[in-house]
């Protein structure tokens, strides 16, 4: 077994009868050619092929880009447009490349070592990745490999971006166990004299008051519709709105600590080419107060098209140094920062009795201020974004306000005491046994972290809760 090989199998990566041959050929690559060596994919094809030509360079770069990702190659990026690649080496070392000729030297120089220790103490971060995202890689669940075309908030015409409105949804009504009621407005949810809930009345498509039965509930309008609904089926029994015995309902309302740092280049960077959130730096979303500030933040990549960017950039705008930096679109590159915002009781839902909706129910009314460490931790990061951008060239800076809504959270926070929240671990309310909150408004904090997938995966958990209790009649 050659040294791949055995890398592979210790890091549980499947090998195909193709695989072993190129893991062999590139194997032995530096024992054959040199230690000169690192060939790039046409010249492993070639010579793959001479001991199985059956074996295409489709094949040849999956086979290699997987040995990278498991981290059993390593790539190089040597200018001349084609990546090289090693095995990944036990011990770091430096390559001199002729240009001229393009041969390649590898040495180690202990000066070079404490430069580059140096210059990575500098900035300090060595967590850094794609993140992760609910996006296919490959063609996976009848739905096709992301595309890199971009516009991803706006939705993926290939279908790579997971979403429930044509992906879980479809399949649930395809059993015949799912009714999706389009463009309805849910009134109040309905109760009996045992408070238990019986149902929901919603407006209809057409503007009809309708009422549907349900053995259980659950509210999924997030951090603004939950509290709203819950609130506004306030009655004799519950006159506080239901599920709101603590009085927590729309309170601690979170929408992650924000900001964006922007900078632009000598040369074209073309953002919007690519996933729009494509890589993601982890090392401040530690808990460290030395830093002036608890919690932690994450800086993401961010690809965003000429009108959104026009719309955050610098809101509400105008002028030689706004529209000098939107000319600098071609050459930008982004930067989000998410952060863990604190909970505070002050920000808040709650209901606008004067001010109706069309059909005659009040409004929410949100109430947000920032905490003093969301300020410091933005600030901490703006530098460091800005540091970042610096450090690989970049010509001008231009940090952003906080975006004025994110990941809504919180406002029906779970909890395992009754008087400190809305709902318990399962997202099942204290107060009435088959009620349901399935949405991120259970969040007890937003931490330093995209909050899709937590949703999810929470719903799913209850999913399996709700269906074991009624199974045992416990609902």
């Amino acid at each position: 077994m050659n040294a791949i090989e055995e890398k592979c199998k210790a890091k549980g990566v499947r090998l195909t009868d193709q695989r072993k041959i190129i893991a062999q050929v590139m194997s032995d690559s530096k024992v054959k050619y040199g230690a000169k060596d690192h060939p790039d994919v046409d010249e492993l094809h070639k010579r793959v092929s001479q001991v199985d030509n059956k074996i295409s360079i489709a094949t040849v770069y999956r086979t290699v880009k997987l040995f990278e990702e498991s981290g059993i190659l390593e790539k190089h990026d040597f200018k001349g447009g084609k990546a090289r690649y090693e095995q990944s080496p036990d011990e770091h070392h430096d390559h001199l490349i002729d240009i001229n000729s393009g041969e390649i030297i590898e040495f180690v120089d202990k000066h070079i070592e404490k430069l580059q220790i140096e210059v990575a103490k500098k900035l300090g971060y060595k967590e850094v990745s794609t993140g992760r995202m609910a996006i296919n890689p490959v063609d996976y669940d009848d739905r096709l490999a992301c595309q890199q075309t971009g516009f991803c908030f706006q939705g993926c015409k290939w279908g790579a971006k997971w979403s429930a409105a044509y992906t879980d949804i479809p399949r649930g009504e395809a059993t015949g166990n799912l009714e999706v009621r389009e463009n309805a407005q849910v009134a109040r949810i309905l109760h009996n004299d045992e408070g238990k809930v019986t149902g929901v009345e919603y407006f209809d498509k057409d503007g009809a008051l309708q009422m549907q039965k349900a053995r259980v509930v659950c509210v999924a309008g997030n951090s603004l519709e939950s509290p709203r609904m819950l609130l506004n089926s306030a009655s004799a029994m519950f006159p506080d709105g239901l599920a709101n015995s603590s009085g927590m309902v729309g309170k601690n309302y979170m929408r992650h600590m924000t900001g964006s740092v922007y900078a632009a280049f000598d040369k074209p960077v073309r953002m919007w080419r690519g996933t729009t959130m494509a890589g993601i730096i982890q090392d401040e979303a530690r808990h460290d107060p030395s830093r002036g500030f608890v919690g932690g933040y994450e800086l993401e990549t961010l690809g965003l098209g000429v009108p959104f960017m026009a719309a955050f950039l610098d809101p509400g705008a105008w002028g030689r140094s706004f529209t000098s930096a939107m000319d600098s679109y071609e050459n930008m590159a982004g930067m989000w920062i998410v952060g863990e915002d604190m909970p505070q009781e002050s920000n808040r839902v709650t209901l606008n009795n004067e001010v109706k909706d069309q059909w005659g129910l009040p409004v929410a009314n949100v109430h947000f201020t920032d905490h003093p460490n969301d300020i410091a931790m933005r600030n901490h990061a703006y530098q460091q974004g800005k540091a970042v951008y610096e450090a690989v060239g970049a010509t001008r800076t231009f940090p952003t306000p906080p975006y004025p809504s994110t990941h809504n959270l919180g406002t029906n926070r779970m909890s395992a005491k009754v008087q400190d929240g809305v709902v318990n671990k399962w997202g099942q309310s204290h107060d009435i046994d088959n009620l349901f909150i399935s949405d991120g408004s259970q969040f007890t904090t937003g931490a330093a972290e995209n909050p899709t997938l937590t949703i999810v995966s929470l719903a799913i958990r209850q999913a399996d809760r709700i269906a074991s209790e009624m199974s045992q009649k416990n609902l």
